[in-house]
């Protein structure tokens, strides 16, 4: 990572990943075991899928059942020049971020959450994923999402492979 508070950010999620997992009776070695998939992905060895997300001063943690995918997306909604902004989006999603710039992060917090979950990133993944109400489709499939409340100011969305029941928010 490029800057000195972005690695502060990490830690901080691993902070809050370490903490997630001894309240589900996780052993305390258990972010010892943090390593990378095959593909890349951040997972411990033993443990179950998660995800990271930071922006600004907000940082996220998601645990997932064994064996769900999961993938969360936090963005500050800071001011930017909405066309910019709005190519990225599709249809609908581009004229509502041009009506209503804030708009733009949760629609971006969907795609983002979905490609992480996806276990595949890029912006051209982004682009390609068609996004409804309560689910993306991509890759030729539905992927569900949970768009979150975590902050007043920010933008979150939680997506996976798997429907999404129950969500307990803990502040740390």
């Amino acid at each position: 990572m490029r800057s000195i508070e972005a690695r502060r950010r990490t830690l901080a999620g691993l902070w809050l990943l370490d903490h997630g997992l001894r309240a589900r009776g996780f052993d305390d070695g258990a972010l010892a075991r943090l390593g990378f998939s095959a593909d890349g992905r951040p997972e411990i060895d033993g443990g179950p899928p998660f995800n990271i997300s930071h922006s600004e001063a907000l940082v996220a943690c998601a645990i997932a059942p064994e064996g769900a995918a999961i993938g969360l997306d936090v963005e500050a909604r800071r001011p930017r020049s909405p066309t910019r902004l709005a190519r990225l989006l599709s249809g609908d999603e581009r004229t509502v971020a041009l009506a209503e710039p804030p708009r733009f992060f949760d629609y971006w917090c969907a795609r983002e959450a979905t490609v992480k979950a996806s276990g595949r990133v890029g912006l051209a993944r982004i682009k390609a994923l068609t996004l409804h109400a309560d689910h993306a489709r991509l890759d030729g499939r539905d992927w569900p999402l949970r768009r979150l409340e975590l902050a007043a100011g920010y933008a979150a969305c939680l997506a996976s492979d798997r429907p999404i029941g129950d969500i307990d928010l803990v502040a740390l």
